[in-house]
């Protein structure tokens, strides 16, 4: 993925069957904002979403036992 999503925090979430990206920022001031956006959806009950050693975003679906696998290609 490229460098923008380094450093992002992706959940999933059960009830809507999607994979939400969380964007952190630090603000000049010492806070921190953040801006959540829908990453992928179409999941029947996706339970758990982690980074490969090969960089890909792997999400477990609990509805349809299957995980899946989420590449870029750019």
């Amino acid at each position: 993925f490229p460098a923008e999503y380094r450093d992002n925090a992706f959940l999933t979430l059960w009830a809507r069957g999607e994979l939400q990206r969380i964007e952190v920022a630090r603000t000049t001031a010492g806070g921190y904002l953040s801006r959540v956006t829908t990453f992928g959806s179409g999941f029947l009950y996706p339970i758990g979403a982690l980074t490969g050693p090969d960089g890909a975003l792997y999400v477990a679906d609990f509805g349809t036992s299957a995980i899946y696998r989420i590449s870029y290609e750019g």
